[in-house]
């Protein structure tokens, strides 16, 4: 995130923008891109346990609308927590290994079996 911070006003002096405009743009673009960068290297690392019978827990507290939503190699999860509020992750390929990713997306499909419910209509 901090090489993509740092290549942000190249960027931007390389658009075909006035230079009164794109100068105070780079500025804010590289300023902004490592504030970004920095917040989101202190954001505390969470431990995810997904349980089809118990549900979900992160960082050892029961969180509740637990999702898992696939995107080619990415991963996206979202949960509300204690307080109600939504929280979301973003998880790159680089981040968990082959067998990891397979053990999450088999216990998250069990989540989904045992969230729809039995085989009965209404």
């Amino acid at each position: 995130m901090v090489a993509l911070a740092a290549l942000a006003p190249f960027s931007v002096l390389r658009s075909e923008m006035p230079a009164w405009i794109a100068w105070p743009l780079a500025v804010v673009a590289c300023v902004w891109g490592l504030w970004l960068s920095i917040r989101e290297a202190r954001r505390p690392n969470l431990q995810l346990t997904v349980d089809p019978q118990s549900g979900a827990t992160v960082s050892g507290r029961p969180v509740h609308g637990f999702a898992i939503d696939w995107r080619g190699p990415l991963l996206f999860l979202s949960w509300s927590d204690a307080g109600g509020r939504r929280q979301r992750r973003s998880v790159w390929p680089d981040v968990l290994d082959a067998r990891t990713r397979r053990e999450l997306r088999l216990a998250a499909s069990a989540l989904d079996a045992v969230r729809e419910g039995g085989p009965m209509a209404p």
